[in-house]
């Protein structure tokens, strides 16, 4: 992914400090391919779902028997309320608010997001609202 696959509105958005990342991404060597609904290899009782929007690669992990969803970059959180994904830093907003919709489907009572922490409560109702958007 670089400055060249975005939008040059999407492309002005992003912080200079970050553009590097988007010029010159980190590489690892994939040893694992995760898909969607799968249980996490040697997690028992986590599963990933697959949450393209932020990036195409995108994942989020849900733990059953704790009822939590570790969305990543999938959602962000304010003041303890899911707040939907950041839009300067998604790449596809219509893509990321399909992946948010997957979340509906699972029983969340904790929602852990890389930008703003943790969100608990009525998580189905917050949900519906960022998708409603």
């Amino acid at each position: 992914m670089s400055g060249e696959n975005l939008t040059a509105e999407k492309w002005a958005s992003i912080p200079d400090s970050l553009k590097p990342f988007y010029e010159n991404p980190p590489s690892a060597d994939v040893t694992h391919l995760l898909t969607d609904k799968a249980e996490l290899e040697g997690y028992p009782g986590i599963e990933v779902i697959t949450t393209p929007g932020h990036t195409p690669g995108h994942v989020s992990l849900y733990i059953k028997d704790k009822k939590t969803l570790i969305a990543g970059d999938a959602l962000s959180c304010i003041d303890g309320k899911l707040a939907g994904p950041v839009p300067q830093h998604t790449l596809n907003m219509e893509e990321a608010l399909e992946s948010a919709a997957k979340f509906l489907h699972y029983d969340i009572d904790t929602v852990i997001c890389y930008h703003g922490g943790i969100a608990a409560g009525t998580i189905k109702e917050q949900l519906k609202a960022i998708i409603a958007k």
